[in-house]
């Protein structure tokens, strides 16, 4: 048999094929269509089919260089292709040399039968256009559009459940004034997997996995007890049902309110005798990663309130004091570093509130690699209220040759807290140690604010700087530098400080003002340089000043 030059083994074969796409942020799925890539060496095998009489054998294909058209189907790696209710890809159907290869395309019952060139050909057009155009957040893909229509709708689905899940315990620990960290892992992404990680206190306390892919799946992974000191069994209910959960505010209550009715009783009772309150065990709440009791956020909070920081208000500009040569930059860069607190210059100020936190033994006892990795994932900047200190230009700014920075707050995107001044005799800190102190060893009892706001409390004897912080959780530095003071590895973050170009973060701050020290060399000349150099930076929202003070010596 003569083939005819329209080849016919090509008729009706699809052009396009169709993605069911995930977007970046997994949020959201949508069909695209994609024009498939033609097969490079057609032309040879549809020359080789026209001259000759008999049917292709797999030895003819190999001779011609085709080998990828007699051996066996891949299977492709991003998803089976669907056709219908048969996938394209099948696995052990290779051609033998001396086997001969169906040539026609068509069997109405089985369209895709792997022994046919058509479908061998479209294998490889589809594969050559996933490796070519497609990248990894194709889900699923068709050559018939219908068939990704009610898939995506279940995706849909599966990924606001995810999100709405997430959301829900978020607000949860929220309501609860527990100290909670969430970490987005984004490692597997290439294969459909997403992870929100929540930490209670640094310690892993509920991981939520969303997978897409073949299939769909939905699993809330609490990992091994042993590991993250969770009571699983009184979770399962909480666990069983996605639709319930969602709609079910109580089960997380529990978790957070479980624990021993007697000893809450007992705990009460100290902390009223201490603090002349009156609180009830239904104001003390349990933490199954520690393994001990904290009282409600606004219990607590109203038993602090004096040596806990206060929050800044809108608008307030505060002030850096740092070097010209920084300047430079930050202005080269648009942006500040924040340092992790790992290599905080005074150990003593991070080392102040230890005896304040908890009585708890054991579970706190943290190894020295959990107790670095945890402070190198916090990173802290530093001001100070003090627009133009004579005091500050000499410890911070270069002795006076430097600049200071103001930077205004924006409440929306974060929290910046006035460092709060104390000393060993403070009423409160007293009152603190006599409650952990009466607690029985079996009576495990932390003070929950006082571990979220300790980065915020300072001794009194550094009083006299008026500092502010803001301090962030991330997971992702984005460089490393060796502290000078004191010799440790450090790593650091940036962020942007110009209003324009900080739309999509939730650092708080943006370049207001640059005050010049009162010793600094040139200082009419660099202030007009400064003024030059920041309308490089498309901004002229910076005030610039020199500094009034006169009698530096």
């Amino acid at each position: 048999m003569v083939m005819k030059k329209e080849s016919k083994f090509l008729l009706n074969m699809p052009d396009v094929l169709y993605g069911l796409q995930v977007n970046e942020d997994f949020t959201d799925v949508e069909i695209k269509e994609i024009k498939l890539l033609p097969y490079p060496k057609l032309e040879d095998l549809t020359r080789f089919i026209d001259e000759s009489s008999n049917l292709p054998t797999g030895a003819d294909l190999r001779k011609l260089g085709m080998s990828e058209l007699v051996d066996e189907f891949k299977i492709n790696p991003f998803d089976k292709l669907l056709f219908g209710n048969n996938a394209l890809c099948i696995e052990g159907t290779r051609v033998n040399d001396k086997d001969s290869i169906v040539v026609n395309k068509f069997d109405y019952y089985f369209p895709l039968a792997p022994n046919t060139l058509y479908c061998r050909i479209l294998q490889q057009r589809i594969l050559l256009t996933h490796e070519t155009l497609l990248n990894r957040n194709f889900v699923k893909t068709s050559i018939i559009n219908g068939n990704l229509g009610s898939i995506a709708e279940s995706l849909q689905v599966e990924i606001r459940c995810f999100q709405e899940y997430a959301k829900k315990i978020e607000n949860k620990l929220k309501e609860n004034g527990l100290d909670y960290a969430i970490n987005d892992d984004d490692s597997k992404k290439d294969l459909f997997i997403v992870r929100k990680e929540f930490y209670v206190n640094e310690k892993p306390f509920i991981r939520l996995t969303l997978k897409l892919g073949n299939s769909t799946i939905f699993s809330d992974d609490i990992c091994e007890a042993d590991k993250f000191k969770l009571e699983i069994d009184c979770l399962d209910e909480y666990f069983q049902n996605k639709t319930n959960r969602l709609n079910d505010n109580n089960n997380l209550d529990n978790v957070l309110l479980s624990g021993d009715q007697e000893k809450k009783v007992e705990i009460a009772k100290q902390i009223n005798k201490v603090f002349k309150a009156n609180i009830s065990e239904e104001d003390i709440l349990f933490d199954m990663c520690d393994e001990c009791y904290f009282l409600k956020k606004e219990i607590e909070r109203s038993l602090l309130k004096e040596i806990l920081p206060e929050r800044v208000e809108p608008d307030f500009v505060l002030y850096k004091y740092t070097s010209f040569e920084t300047l430079q930059k930050i202005l080269d860069n648009k942006s500040v570093l924040m340092n992790s607190i790992v290599s905080m210059n005074d150990k003593t100020e991070t080392d102040f509130m230890k005896p304040y936190l908890h009585n708890v033994k054991g579970s706190n006892d943290i190894p020295e690699l959990d107790v670095c990795i945890s402070a190198s994932r916090k990173f802290i900047i530093s001001f100070t209220a003090k627009e133009d200190n004579l005091d500050m230009w000499r410890f911070y700014g270069d002795n006076a040759r430097g600049v200071s920075i103001g930077f205004k707050f924006t409440p929306n995107k974060g929290k910046v807290y006035k460092i709060k001044y104390v000393d060993e005799n403070d009423k409160t800190l007293v009152n603190i140690k006599k409650v952990l102190k009466r607690l029985k060893k079996d009576l495990n009892f932390k003070f929950e604010q006082l571990i979220r706001y300790k980065h915020f409390i300072k001794h009194k004897d550094y009083e006299t700087e008026e500092e502010y912080r803001y301090l962030e959780n991330s997971r992702k530095p984005i460089g490393w530098f060796i502290n000078d003071s004191n010799g440790i590895l450090t790593p650091f973050i940036s962020k942007n400080i110009f209003t324009e170009q900080n739309e999509n973060e939730k650092f708080p701050f943006s370049l207001s003002k640059i005050i010049v020290g009162p010793a600094m060399p040139e200082r009419a000349v660099n202030i007009c340089q400064i003024y030059y150099r920041l309308s490089f930076c498309a901004t002229n929202d910076v005030e610039l000043q020199i500094s009034k003070i006169e009698s530096y010596r």
